[in-house]
């Protein structure tokens, strides 16, 4: 097996990295999340204990490794488990949300964990850490915003929050997919300052989370 020197990347998120360095290594995760869903298959354990360090900051190449409960969904075979780690698990998984009438979920549950990653990566931590936190959001008892003000202090951008929005949208079909998220501004011009505002990121709420 190959090894890979430098770890994991979670031995690096003890404090938030450079908005720049999280949009280069979320980029390469979104890349292989649209290989896997592309190829029909779910990780359902994405967190940054199973992204692998095979070169570290600033010039990140990460590599998605632990695909020990990763499931192929085919026409088959549907994704009903709960597996995955606490506090990377999309809302559907923990049933706070409706699943499909077989009690299955979709890919979206990757989406809800590299939102979760992203948001680690920018302030230091997840922004849903457990099932209490969570649950007033997906409840639509409180929007988005208000559990985003502790991220001025890091100078995060409007495109990097509009795109943490699109990740963590609380019902899975309003999340975007792999390939949406590889399209969006804050990936597809990494280069360009993220601090200007994508489609305007100041007044998207909970009802309305799902509009690019």
């Amino acid at each position: 097996m190959e090894f890979i020197e430098y770890g994991d990347l979670e031995q690096y998120l003890k404090a938030p990295v450079p908005e720049k360095e999280a949009c280069l290594i979320t980029s390469q995760v979104v890349e292989g999340l649209k290989y896997m869903h592309g190829s029909g298959f779910a990780h359902r354990d994405l967190k940054p204990a199973n992204l692998l360090v095979y070169k570290p900051g600033p010039h990140w190449w990460i590599k998605i490794g632990d695909l020990g409960i990763s499931k192929r969904q085919d026409d088959g075979t549907v994704l009903r488990t709960l597996v995955g780690t606490p506090a990377f698990l999309a809302p559907e998984i923990l049933g706070l949300i409706p699943t499909e009438a077989d009690g299955s979920y979709t890919f979206a549950v990757d989406i809800w964990s590299l939102g979760q990653i992203v948001a680690q990566m920018l302030s230091g931590q997840p922004l849903f850490p457990n099932m209490p936190a969570m649950t007033p959001y997906v409840m639509g008892l409180k929007p988005f915003e208000s559990f985003i003000g502790h991220m001025a202090e890091f100078g995060i951008g409007d495109i990097a929050l509009h795109f943490l929005c699109k990740l963590l949208a609380p019902t899975p079909g309003e999340r975007m997919s792999a390939e949406e998220a590889a399209e969006h501004a804050w990936l597809a011009d990494m280069d360009g300052s993220s601090s200007g505002s994508d489609d305007g990121f100041e007044g998207i709420s909970h009802a309305d989370s799902s509009k690019a």
